[in-house]
């Protein structure tokens, strides 16, 4: 313990410091990427290294999961359609209506006439 409290202090300035933080790679990766996960009791925690650097840290918990609905599959109900801005407020069952825009609709080129880029209101009828 002595030896550690007689030793200077490790001071960086802030080029240094900013540098090692990965603020000038402008974008660049620096290094090799690296996937940690761990599986606990009551958590899932994932970390992505790249080089020696935690670049990202996830949290998950089996409650999050119950009420996370991104990238589920729902069956719903249009319940408006706002052609201006090319989507539609569909009801899947939960508090407040979701947003489904055009570019999300899967539809075949045969069920629609005319169009190769049919407005959302046609997709939908189809």
């Amino acid at each position: 313990v002595e030896a550690i409290e007689d030793t200077p202090s490790l001071e960086l300035d802030e080029k240094t410091l900013r540098r090692r933080r990965g603020r000038e790679r402008r974008g660049k990766p620096i290094g090799r990427y690296l996937m940690c996960v761990s599986v606990g009791d009551g958590v899932t925690q994932l970390a992505i290294l790249e080089g020696r650097a935690l670049i990202e840290h996830y949290v998950s918990r089996p409650a999050d999961d119950a009420n996370e609905i991104h990238g589920n599959v729902y069956q719903a109900r249009v319940q408006n359609v706002l052609p201006g801005m090319e989507a539609a407020f569909v009801d899947i069952g939960t508090p407040k209506n979701a947003v489904l825009y055009r570019g999300d609709v899967q539809f075949d080129a045969d069920d629609v006439e005319g169009e190769k880029r049919p407005r959302i209101e046609q997709a939908l009828k189809a």
